[in-house]
């Protein structure tokens, strides 16, 4: 997730994650895990990741002050949440988001809402 107005650099992401590359799902992928179309991955698709197979990342650009709008597994209609209750969320349903640092450094976030 990131700032609307930022463009991903998908290859400093890779280094953060220690990942070799990362490339986007197949559709077959996506209805598999998230139980979504191509166009229409959102956070509010993580209750379907069971096999955890997803790692929600979050760039330094969105702020706990904003209203982050994602569509409800539908891209007609969009829903408004702080980050602080995404996080919340992603939590209750076992993810783990990452906050990915400007130093190039990667934080996991707490496990608990304790921490929120």
């Amino acid at each position: 997730m990131l700032d609307g107005n930022k463009k991903a650099d998908f290859c400093g992401l890779a280094l953060q994650l220690n990942e070799l590359r990362l490339s986007f799902a197949k559709s077959d992928e996506l209805m598999e895990m998230l139980g979504v179309e191509p166009g229409r991955v959102t956070p509010f698709a993580i209750p379907h990741n069971k096999a955890s197979y997803i790692q929600e990342v979050i760039d330094p650009s969105v702020t706990l002050r904003q209203s982050l709008g994602f569509h409800s597994q539908v891209n007609t209609a969009s829903v408004c949440i702080s980050k602080k209750d995404l996080l919340r969320r992603s939590v209750i349903y076992g993810g783990f988001p990452a906050d990915i640092q400007t130093d190039w450094g990667l934080q996991l976030l707490a496990r608990t809402t304790d921490a929120l």
